[in-house]
């Protein structure tokens, strides 16, 4: 048991971490790709409009960056929790966590379900045993009284 819980907890560390490392990977792409984007816009702006004009790109080029950066993220941390289909990985290992935990409530309820039976079983044996004891009693106390009939 304790086995398959160490288990469980490192494929959700281990995935975890793989898809921060997508996410990160995802970033530095799209954030060379809007470098290398912005650097040939800014010679271009410099060779025709001049140093201001290409300072004010870079400015709004950096804007750009820090929203990409955010949607990313943010797209990410939703597929984490699952609230969002996205193919990252965590959601599968997710709902593998989330069957694990309902398997083992289902195991907890069936023990408690048998421990139950089990009492129930014990309870009604015990019964019988009673009711049986005092059938016993009437059938001596008849005899005795049988007896004492026969005595006087």
């Amino acid at each position: 048991m304790v086995y398959t819980e160490l288990t469980t907890v490192v494929v959700v560390v281990v995935t975890a971490t793989a898809s921060v490392v997508v996410v990160v990977v995802i970033v530095v792409v799209v954030a060379a790709v809007v470098l290398v984007v912005v650097a040939v816009v800014v010679v271009v702006v410099i060779v025709v409009a001049g140093a201001v004009t290409a300072v004010m790109m870079l400015v709004v080029a950096a804007a750009v960056v820090v929203v990409v950066v955010a949607v990313v993220v943010t797209l990410h941390s939703i597929s984490f929790t699952g609230t969002l289909c996205a193919p990252y990985l965590p959601r599968s290992t997710l709902n593998a966590w989330e069957l694990r935990r309902i398997l083992r409530d289902r195991e907890i309820e069936e023990e408690e379900e048998e421990e139950e039976e089990e009492e129930e079983e014990e309870e009604e044996e015990e019964e019988e045993e009673e009711e049986e004891e005092e059938e016993e009693e009437e059938k001596e106390e008849e005899k005795e009284e049988e007896e004492e009939e026969e005595e006087e």
